[in-house]
C-alpha cells in the first residue's frame, strides 16, 4: 500500500527501526522506494517475492503445452535500480543514515563521514545529497494571479582575505511569496546576473500575473510588459508605501548565509550538496514529514522495477 503521508520524529525513526529489517522493507515499499510487484522481462508473468533472500523470481513456465516445459525462473534483487541498489548495509541502517541526514549539522555529517565506525557513511551522505540535489532541480512555479512575489540576489560564499581559504563566488537568485513562503533558490554558476540570464529564470518560476516587488536593477526593467505587476523598491522614494519592499526574501538571504557558514571548515567544494540539503529541510515547517518527502523523492531518482518499463521481448 502506498503512503500518502506519515509523521515521524527523529527519535521516534531510531525506536521503529534500529535493527528492524522487515519493518524497514515494509516502510521503503510503502514509499515507492522498493517495488510492489515485478513483471517478468521474458514472458510477461507476474513474479513472486522471495522474502527470505529479496528476491524477485518468475515461476510460470515457457510453454504450458509442451511436454518438456521448463521454468522460467527469472530472478532479479528487490533492491535493483533502486535506491538500495549495490547498499551493501542493510536496509534498517539505510533509514536511520538518512534520519541523521534531515536531522544533523552539515558540520557533523563530515565528521561522522570520517569515521571509521561509520563504513560508507561518506559514499551514503552522497547518495542523500543526490536526491536533494534533483529536487531542486525540480522546483515549481510559484506566484499567479495578483500573488505577491519578492525576488532578489544574494552573494552566499566569497572572498576573506587573510581569514581562511580563498572561496569561489556564489551568487544565488531566488523568490519568495509573501503569503506562503513558497520559494524558488538558483545558484548562478558560470552566469552573469544580466537581463539574459535573470528574465528567463523569473518567466521560468514565476506566474504571469504575479506581483514582483524587487530592487532596482536593469535586469528587471522589462517585467510589466511581461505579464507581471512590477513594483521596484527606492529606498529614498517608498517612505510612505510601506508595502513596497523585499525584506522576506532578505530574511532568507541572511538565513541561508548563517547556515553558509560551516561551509569554511568543509570547503567549496560541498556548496552544491550543502545549498539543497538546506533548502529542502527548510521548506517544511513542520520537520515531522521530511522522512515521507525524501524517500518520495528518492523514489522517483532511483525508479523501483515495478514502475521501470517492462522491455519489449520482439
Amino acid at each position: 500500500m502506498s503512503c500518502a503521508t506519515c509523521q515521524r520524529i527523529y527519535y521516534d525513526c531510531i525506536y521503529d527501526f534500529y535493527k528492524q529489517n522487515e519493518e524497514s522493507i515494509v516502510f521503503l515499499r510503502n514509499h515507492g522506494v522498493l517495488p510492489t510487484d515485478v513483471i517478468c522481462p521474458r514472458c510477461r508473468s507476474e513474479c513472486v517475492y522471495i522474502k527470505e533472500e529479496h528476491l524477485w523470481q518468475c515461476r510460470s513456465y515457457t510453454d504450458a503445452e509442451s511436454r518438456k516445459r521448463q521454468q522460467c525462473r527469472y530472478s532479479v534483487s528487490d533492491f535493483k535500480g533502486s535506491f538500495l541498489d549495490n547498499a551493501l548495509i542493510p536496509p534498517w541502517k539505510v533509514v536511520l543514515f538518512v534520519n541523521e541526514f534531515l536531522n544533523q549539522t552539515w558540520s557533523d555529517m563530515i565528521l561522522m563521514a570520517k569515521q571509521e565506525m561509520c563504513l560508507r557513511a561518506q559514499e551514503w551522505r552522497s547518495f542523500c545529497c543526490g536526491v536533494t540535489e534533483n529536487w531542486l532541480h525540480k522546483q515549481e512555479q510559484i506566484g499567479g494571479e495578483s500573488i505577491e512575489v519578492e525576488i532578489g540576489e544574494a552573494l552566499i560564499v566569497h572572498r576573506k582575505p587573510d581569514r581562511g581559504p580563498i572561496l569561489n563566488q556564489v551568487w544565488l537568485f531566488g523568490g519568495l511569496e509573501r503569503t506562503s513562503k513558497r520559494r524558488f533558490v538558483v545558484p548562478l554558476i558560470n552566469k552573469e546576473r544580466d537581463k539574459a540570464t535573470l528574465v528567463p529564470l523569473i518567466q521560468t518560476f514565476i506566474k504571469p500575473g504575479s506581483v514582483i516587488y524587487s530592487d532596482t536593477g536593469a535586469a528587471y526593467s522589462d517585467l510589466s510588459s511581461l505579464g507581471y505587476h512590477h513594483y521596484v523598491i527606492n529606498h529614498s522614494e517608498n517612505s510612505d508605501q510601506t508595502h513596497i519592499h523585499t525584506q522576506n526574501i532578505e530574511r532568507l538571504w541572511r538565513e541561508i548565509k548563517w547556515s553558509m557558514r560551516r561551509l569554511s571548515s568543509t570547503g567549496s567544494k560541498y556548496f552544491h550538496q550543502y545549498l539543497a540539503r538546506y533548502l529542502f529541510i527548510s521548506s517544511e515547517k513542520d520537520k515531522t514529514v521530511l522522512h515521507h518527502k525524501f524517500f518520495r523523492e528518492a523514489a522517483q531518482l532511483y525508479v523501483p522495477l515495478s514502475d521501470q518499463p517492462c522491455p519489449s521481448t520482439t
